[in-house]
């Protein structure tokens, strides 16, 4: 009923599982796709519950690259409890699931970060990786991204196995640079 009027769609990450063919029909007039944890999904799928492992909220912006998705609307920065450093805002607020609700803690006039949101802004570093990639060897990148998420709610989340393969994207991007390097040739020279 809405489809005429939003430019922005934000489903969550179940959701746009669930009707993915609906948002890759968005996505082809134009409209722009993002997704968002809050609650749920649970089960296998990314998210950055405590419970889950930490990897899983890296694979987040994985996804956002595998599916060609520009956004993650982040929700729960800072939606603390009645303590924030010794209890969770799930036992205060209702049930949320440990880890929705907050990834900073609270200091004396500035925040903290937590693992989670560290683990969130390299899942975008790699997310960037993906990009340079895609740019210079798009089935190289295929290939990367495909070994570590197989579907929406399917990842090898092996961190070992994880940091080997982010490690094969550094050195191919690494590789294509030295080559440039050895041959006398840069972005610029390349372009002209």
């Amino acid at each position: 009923e809405l489809a005429g009027t939003i430019d922005v769609w934000v489903p969550v990450l179940d959701v746009i599982h669930r009707d993915w063919k609906f948002y890759q029909d968005l996505k082809k007039q134009g409209k722009e796709i993002w997704f968002y944890t809050c609650v749920g999904p649970r089960g296998n799928y990314a998210n950055r519950f405590l419970e889950q492992p930490l990897v899983q909220t890296r694979i987040l912006h994985w996804i956002n690259y595998k599916y060609g998705l520009v956004g993650y609307l982040h929700w729960g920065l800072n939606f603390w409890g009645s303590d924030p450093l010794t209890s969770d805002a799930s036992r205060d607020r209702g049930k949320l699931p440990a880890g929705d609700a907050n990834i900073t803690y609270p200091g004396y006039r500035k925040l903290y970060s937590s693992i989670r949101l560290e683990a969130m802004r390299d899942g975008i570093y790699d997310y960037e990786l993906l990009k340079m990639l895609e740019r210079k060897n798009p089935v190289k990148a295929r290939e990367y991204i495909n070994a570590i998420v197989m579907n929406f709610d399917n990842y090898d989340s092996n961190f070992s196995y994880f940091k080997r393969v982010r490690r094969g994207i550094l050195i191919y991007l690494s590789q294509e640079d030295t080559m440039n390097a050895v041959h006398g040739m840069d972005a610029h020279s390349m372009n002209d």
